[in-house]
């Protein structure tokens, strides 16, 4: 989309919110020891909004910062916003999605979303960065570098702290050894300090400092991080699925 059809920060999140909440045939609803049930995708927690006391009991509490749904009237503006502060048991500072205008809400209660993928809500600066970091830096010509075989591994924002994964692609995922161990290519780490005047070039310049253009590593560990971006199933995934 371009220009005038372009979407702003709010109706971007705010879509992303509708689509990923509105769940599909797979969904199924469990039951949780606590007494509450949630709903899955599959075998995980599927996107949505939850009681704040539900939220409690699960160990995930609300807190300033989060996406929150007013419960009794959430048909205005401030039906989905940012939390900003609580005063009490219903009294809330709310910050509309995308900008800086607050609201002061009263006597009501607060769903707030969980299982969320973040990435999906971020706006301003964070958001563009991201954007470029998960695409145009493992692309030519932005990146000198960029080869079709090294792929984004996944991107996170901790603190003020930029954190890029490159990882290969799933084709050169693994090293089969005759009578030896299968060997697993170790995703790389680069990390840079961002901020609202962070430009494309310098989240590649880091990357290709750091070693971007350097052959992968394997070893005989299976990665844990840096490892987003594609869907692994194995035998025992296949088999689980069947028995379903």
């Amino acid at each position: 989309m371009r220009g005038k059809d372009k979407m702003s920060d709010r109706d971007r999140v705010l879509m992303n919110i509708a689509v990923k909440t509105a769940g599909s045939v797979h969904d199924k609803m469990r039951q949780l020891d606590i007494g509450w049930s949630v709903r899955f995708l599959f075998d995980r927690p599927a996107p949505q909004f939850v009681p704040a006391e539900m939220a409690d009991q699960l160990g995930m509490p609300m807190k300033p910062g989060d996406i929150v749904r007013c419960q009794t009237n959430p048909y205005h503006r401030w039906g989905i916003a940012e939390l900003v502060k609580c005063y009490g048991f219903s009294d809330f500072v709310l910050r509309e999605i995308g900008g800086d205008a607050l609201f002061n809400m009263g006597n009501e209660s607060l769903d707030v979303l969980r299982f969320m993928p973040e990435s999906l809500l971020y706006t301003g600066a964070k958001y563009r960065i991201h954007e470029w970091a998960s695409g145009k830096a493992f692309r030519r010509p932005h990146n000198p570098d960029a080869d079709h075989f090294k792929r984004c591994g996944g991107v996170k924002f901790d603190g003020d702290t930029l954190i890029v994964w490159s990882r290969p692609h799933v084709f050169g995922a693994e090293r089969q050894q005759k009578g030896g161990p299968t060997l697993y290519a170790q995703p790389r780490k680069f990390t840079l300090p961002w901020g609202e005047k962070t430009r494309l070039k310098d989240i590649v310049n880091a990357m290709r400092e750091q070693g971007f253009a350097e052959d992968f590593e394997y070893a005989p560990e299976e990665p844990t991080e840096g490892q987003s971006g594609y869907a692994k199933f194995t035998r025992a995934d296949i088999e689980r699925i069947l028995k379903i």
